[in-house]
């Protein structure tokens, strides 16, 4: 499946910070609700990946003005929105 590249405004920036914020304050409640972490890793795991799925769109649309929006799944990197290696560099 390919994924689809969407144009994204402050509108969406924030919507998709907002629940990137949210995802992750579920997954901070969820396991400390739960007797032992064991319990809910799944829950907590599930709710970071969408948290950082959400987080990584909002860095994508603010840096390019658009995001990669698939049906099902998307790659880890989205077309359009690799960022070069900086790493190591003055």
């Amino acid at each position: 499946m390919t994924p689809r590249t969407v144009k994204a405004d402050e509108v969406m920036r924030r919507g998709r910070l907002v629940k990137a914020e949210q995802f992750a304050d579920a997954a901070v409640a969820v396991e400390m609700l739960a007797d032992q972490a064991s319990d809910v890793a799944d829950a907590y795991v599930t709710l970071g990946v969408h948290a950082g799925i959400a987080a990584a769109d909002v860095v994508c649309a603010a840096r390019l003005g658009e995001y990669s929006r698939g049906e099902r799944s998307r790659p880890t990197t989205s077309p359009g929105c690799s960022f070069p290696n900086t790493a190591g560099s003055s």
